[in-house]
Parts: C-alpha cells; sequence; structure tokens
C-alpha cells in the first residue's frame, strides 16, 4: 500500500492507494467533527490518526528565538524638564526628577557594568515601572503625545 502526505489548512493528511480498507491500514483518516458537522459543506476536516501526527510533529522545525533588543531609555528621558513641564504644568519639576532616579536606581545606574547580565535584567524590569509612572503623573494623552513626537523625532535612540 502506498501513501502520499499533503497539507490542508495546516493539517497533514495521509491519503490512501486506491482499492485500500481504511481498517487496513495504520494511516486512515479520521473526521474531527464527526459524521453530520458539515453536512452540504463540501469535504470535512480530516485528522491523521496518532501515529501520523507524531511524525508530522517531529518534522516541524522550531521557530526561532525572538532576536534581543537593546534597552530603550524610559519616555521621561526623551525630552528635557521645560519640555515636559510645558504640556503638564501640574506636575512639580522635582516629581520628573524623581521618576528618574527611581529609574537609576532599580537599573543599578552607576552600581553595575553595562555588559552585566545583572544589570540588563534590572533595567528590563524598571523600565516598564518609570513608564507606569510617567503615565500617571502626565495621563495617557500626554503620555501617547510624548511617545508620537519621540518616535517621530528619533529621541532615546
Amino acid at each position: 500500500m502506498r501513501e502520499a502526505k499533503s497539507a490542508t489548512r495546516g493539517v497533514v493528511v495521509l491519503h490512501e492507494s486506491p482499492g485500500a480498507h481504511p481498517s487496513e491500514s495504520p494511516g486512515h483518516l479520521v473526521n474531527r467533527h464527526g459524521p453530520s458537522s458539515q453536512a452540504g459543506a463540501g469535504a470535512p476536516d480530516e485528522v491523521p490518526n496518532d501515529r501520523s501526527v507524531a511524525s508530522a510533529e517531529a518534522t516541524a522545525a522550531p521557530e526561532p528565538p525572538a532576536p534581543e533588543l537593546p534597552p530603550v531609555y524610559p519616555l521621561v528621558y526623551h525630552f528635557s524638564d521645560q519640555e515636559l513641564l510645558a504640556n503638564s504644568p501640574q506636575v512639580p519639576a522635582e516629581v520628573i526628577q524623581r521618576i528618574r532616579d527611581a529609574f537609576e536606581k532599580e537599573a543599578g545606574v552607576g552600581e553595575l557594568e553595562e555588559t552585566d547580565p545583572e544589570y540588563q535584567r534590572r533595567w528590563k524590569l524598571a523600565q516598564p515601572s518609570a513608564e507606569e509612572r510617567f503615565r500617571t503623573l502626565f495621563g495617557w494623552q500626554a503620555w501617547s503625545e510624548f511617545l508620537r513626537r519621540s518616535q517621530i523625532e528619533g529621541r532615546g535612540e
């Protein structure tokens, strides 16, 4: 008996040789939805038996890991105090410096070498915290506008 493989909607389906009875073949097809779920809709979705699935999974290539992005300074560093305060006069200048100081302490700036994996780990944890503090003080609308300007102007790179 000869078997050929083809892919249908991301599922490997085994096609049997003409004249072969499904009970005689270890690669017989099974309908995933049952006999009446696809009435009038054309060919039913079919999946191979467990043995075929295992061989298909074994040949699937693993996805490559996502590339490591370089650390990015929080948005509060992309603008001067004057630029930040011009849009949000209700925020005291001291608060902006406190956000920066908290980030530097959490990230280990000045304590650890930039090449130290611990420094990079701490930076990745501190960066979202600084962004959250910035959004909380300035509001989503102001934060979004600063982010848009930063991206357009190429700040923080």
